[in-house]
């Protein structure tokens, strides 16, 4: 789906007028995609960005000693998390507000 400027604006406007019930959607789903038993990808990704020779025993050392780097990565997903779903849902919104127009 190729977005115009226009529909660009039409995104941004759903997103701003999202209810509290919206918001308690979008950070149920957060909350879903953040309790998965994975590995959290922004570790890989720091650890995979520009290595040293340090690199991956810093990392190791991070992701098992350091909790408060352990809490900022997890605040970090959680706010990208929230960054995407939000964007998702009001994509849905205007896609089912133009869907008719695809149809006629």
């Amino acid at each position: 789906m190729k977005l115009s400027i226009r529909d660009n604006k039409e995104i941004e406007a759903i997103i701003a007028s999202l209810s509290e019930d919206d918001k308690e959607i979008i950070a149920e789903e957060v909350e879903r995609l953040a309790e998965l038993k994975c590995a959290n990808p922004i570790m890989g990704a720091i650890s995979g960005y520009e290595p040293s020779e340090f690199t991956a025993l810093a990392c190791e050392w991070l992701d098992e000693s350091d909790s408060e780097y352990q809490v900022k990565v997890s605040e970090v997903l959680w706010n990208l998390l929230t960054f995407r779903v939000t964007r998702e849902y009001a994509l849905n919104i205007f896609r089912n507000r133009h869907s008719f127009d695809e149809v006629a």
